[in-house]
């Protein structure tokens, strides 16, 4: 199992900026796709004051160096408004990055090791120069099964 599954960020070291009063990050994770080598940070998002919603992704390419550590690079970032496109998605794009952990948000060329994983609880920490000694804790979103999937069918 390892790394691969999707985490909860329940804690990060990293000093944040500013946020906005009008911004609410509902949910931050990390996805690892060990196939792919890919690594997505997925954060779900309310822009109260244009009433909109939606998902922001950055995705990251990583290369394994020696063990337990990654070298991340970023591939691209991916903003989908859910319910309507906000009147200015360069503001919520700027509000976004004060509001997620630097890390999260602009991982490249950072080096992430894994410095304890289990089953369940992750924790990580970054090196380089923009980010080194910064750790994360994380926990693994459980799987859902068929059964109790809400968009299963009742029979």
């Amino acid at each position: 199992m390892g790394l691969s599954g999707r985490w909860n960020l329940l804690y990060t070291t990293t000093t944040l900026g500013t946020p906005s009063t009008g911004l609410r990050l509902r949910k931050v994770e990390q996805e690892f796709d060990i196939e792919a080598k890919k690594i997505r940070n997925h954060v779900l998002w309310s822009f109260l004051d244009e009433d909109c919603h939606g998902q922001f992704t950055i995705i990251i390419n990583y290369q394994m160096v020696g063990s337990g550590r990654l070298h991340l690079k970023v591939e691209d970032y991916i903003l989908k408004p859910q319910n309507k496109i906000p009147k200015d998605p360069v503001l919520l794009s700027e509000n976004l990055q004060r509001a997620l952990p630097r890390e999260f948000f602009d991982p490249d060329n950072s080096w992430l090791d894994v410095t304890y994983i289990d089953p369940n609880f992750r924790i990580a920490r970054y090196m380089g120069k923009r980010y080194a000694g910064v750790r994360n804790i994380l926990d693994r979103v459980p799987v859902e099964s068929p059964q109790s999937s809400p968009n299963s069918e009742q029979r």
